[in-house]
């Protein structure tokens, strides 16, 4: 028979969400059930998810970083049973089964970290609502932030500092949207990863420094001079003693 007229049987080679790796997928439903089956809490029926295994699950399983476990929680519609000696949130181990399923197996990791933070399954992009959820986990958990805790005002200059380097720097299609892809090109999801297990939060240099909020605040605040938290072409025109021009002004704003 005619070459062309034999059907061939061409191996995927366009992985629109991403490529995993075939066995992967069941080597995380063992570490799944290893997880639950060394739950400490337990009722009278089966075994109770407690954060501890979640963070496991997070590190293990999912491959995230573990500070994202409260998302998990959320997720799994987490609650606090009467008869817990810790009075610690818990989740039924169907419930994350259900979400692994539902989110997060056949996935990369990128586009699991995507399906967590997103508001809804139609949605196609991230906007800075939904970044704002990992900055406060960033803030309440990372104990290199801890001193901030008496100084909120501190806290949403950095919040909103941050979420403006991952925008500027990772979402190359849209300023305001970030896609799926971005999360992983850009460099965050690696940086999240970083201050998961880092207890430097300025060793992390592309976002989440510390250090490099306050250099951009203290010049940002040097700019404000009226400190009404916004840089008109006024304040550019003062700056420097008067060093910047009409013409250079325009082009910045």
């Amino acid at each position: 028979p005619s070459p062309f007229t034999r059907r061939t049987q061409l191996p995927q080679f366009y992985f629109p969400n991403g490529k995993v790796a075939g066995d992967a997928e069941a080597a995380e439903r063992r570490a799944m059930q290893v997880a639950f089956d060394g739950c400490e809490y337990r009722s009278d029926t089966e075994a109770l998810v407690g954060e501890d295994e979640v963070r496991t699950l997070m590190n293990e399983v999912v491959g995230l970083p573990t500070f994202l476990a409260e998302v998990v929680f959320e997720g799994c519609h987490a609650w606090r049973p009467t008869d817990s000696p810790k009075e610690r949130l818990v989740i039924n181990p169907r419930a994350f089964r259900k979400l692994y399923d539902d989110i997060l197996a056949g996935f990369p990791t990128y586009r699991r970290l995507f399906h967590l933070l997103r508001f809804n399954k139609f949605e196609k992009f991230l906007r800075r609502e939904h970044l704002q959820r990992v900055v406060d986990l960033v803030l309440v958990q990372h104990t290199g932030l801890n001193f901030l805790e008496s100084t909120p005002q501190f806290q949403v200059r950095y919040l909103e500092t941050v979420l403006e380097r991952i925008f500027y720097k990772c979402a190359k299609r849209n300023p305001n949207r970030l896609y799926p892809k971005e999360l992983e090109q850009g460099g965050l999801l690696a940086a999240m990863r970083k201050i998961d297990t880092d207890e430097d939060i300025n060793s992390e240099r592309d976002f989440f420094s510390y250090e490099h909020f306050y250099v951009l605040f203290c010049r940002f605040w040097e700019i404000d001079t009226d400190h009404d938290m916004h840089v008109d072409s006024e304040d550019l025109l003062s700056y420097g003693g008067h060093a910047l021009s009409c013409r250079i002004v325009e082009r910045i704003l």
